[in-house]
């Protein structure tokens, strides 16, 4: 495995978690991008109240099952 190699408990770089960001927000609709933003927000706060630094599948689900 190279040193470029990351795996899913790894981080990504900021430069790939950024353009991961810009790509997904373009895919969305005008009118469902404001939603979007909002939700995720929500999401920022529920994960910084619950200390999670690094989300996850799990985390995700957590997330969803409280809501």
């Amino acid at each position: 495995m190279s040193s470029t190699d990351y795996s899913s408990d790894e981080e990504l770089p900021d430069a790939i978690r950024e353009a991961t960001s810009v790509a997904t927000l373009k895919l969305l609709p005008d009118k469902l991008l404001a939603r979007y933003e909002k939700q995720y927000q929500h999401f920022v706060n529920w994960c910084a109240l619950k200390k999670v630094k690094t989300p996850k599948d799990e985390v995700l689900l957590a997330h969803f099952l409280e809501m």
